[in-house]
Parts: C-alpha cells; sequence; structure tokens
C-alpha cells in the first residue's frame, strides 16, 4: 500500500516543457487558483512518445484538481484525478523472424497491437485530530477502462483473419 500526501496548494504555479529522444515531449501546467476562502491546485500534464520500438507510439494526459477547506474543527478536502492514455507497440515479435533477418530486434509486424486506458478517481476526504486521536473519513469511487490488442502468432491459426486477440476490462470501485 502507498499513502500519498497531496498538497494543498502551491508555492507558485508553473509550466514546464521537456522533450527527448523519439521524439518524446512532455508538458506540465500546475498551479493554484486565487481563491481566499478555499485551498485549491490544478494540474495537467500531457505526454507523447515515439518510443525506440517499430509502432512504438504511447500518448496520453493526466490530470489533478484538488480543494480543501477548514471545517468543524477539521479539513475538508476533494480530489478529481483522470488520466487517458492510447498505445501502439511491437508486441512480442517470432524469434525465427528475427534470425532470418525478415524482421528487426526492435522491429515489429502488426501496427494495430495497443491499447488504450482511462482512470477517473474522484475523492472526499475528511480528516479532524483532537488531542492524540484522529478521525480520518475517506469517500472514493474510481472507473476504470483498458483494451489492449495482442498478437503472438501472427497468421499461425488463422491464416485468413489473423490471431490477434482483444481483451477489456471495465470496472468501478
Amino acid at each position: 500500500a502507498v499513502n500519498f500526501v497531496l498538497k494543498d496548494r502551491l508555492d507558485r504555479s508553473y509550466v514546464d516543457v521537456s522533450g527527448g529522444s523519439f521524439r518524446t515531449l512532455q508538458s506540465t501546467l500546475s498551479f493554484t487558483p486565487p481563491w481566499k476562502s478555499v485551498d485549491a491546485l490544478v494540474a495537467v500534464q500531457g505526454f507523447a512518445t515515439e518510443g525506440f520500438t517499430a509502432f512504438g507510439k504511447w500518448r496520453g494526459v493526466r490530470s489533478l484538481a484538488r480543494m480543501g477547506k477548514r471545517l468543524g474543527g477539521g479539513r475538508l478536502s476533494a480530489t478529481v484525478a483522470v488520466y487517458a492514455s492510447q498505445w501502439n507497440s511491437a508486441d512480442a515479435v517470432p524469434l525465427r523472424l528475427v534470425n532470418a533477418n525478415q524482421v528487426g530486434f526492435y522491429g515489429g509486424l502488426d501496427e494495430t497491437d495497443g491499447g488504450s486506458s482511462q482512470r477517473q478517481h474522484v475523492s472526499l476526504r475528511y480528516r479532524r485530530k483532537e488531542g492524540a486521536t484522529t478521525l480520518n473519513t475517506l469517500l472514493y469511487l474510481v472507473q476504470r477502462r483498458s483494451r489492449i490488442y495482442t498478437n503472438y502468432t501472427y497468421l499461425l491459426n488463422h491464416p485468413d483473419t489473423g490471431d490477434q486477440t482483444e481483451q477489456g476490462d471495465q470496472r468501478w470501485i
């Protein structure tokens, strides 16, 4: 288990843009709205990379919004987080094709392999401390969806349509 402790506000706003190999780009915007009655922060990050393998694209966005206020001797805070991405990947490449120099070590055969993932998280927390006693109440809702497309055998089992499989998952927590 991990206990992340989020800030209630930022000391200063910032924008960060960075890039790297394989057409990698990441940009982040974080700020605290100028509200006096509540603490708040907002952060949004977009990212993209071509990856080092054939068909190795990955793109997505992450965001977080948080608000908090003193209430009844304690602190009430609400957090909303959203993540979404999609990717393509070379997945497994048959060793026989690599050994026969028909595809490179970082190559790929099926550009439709990959997937997508989305996650939304909403939480409400009330924390109150009195002496050595702490009341910590958390109510949260998480929705996740993912789709993964893989093709490990290519045309081995179904020469006419291919052997790609699709895995899907959707859940509420």
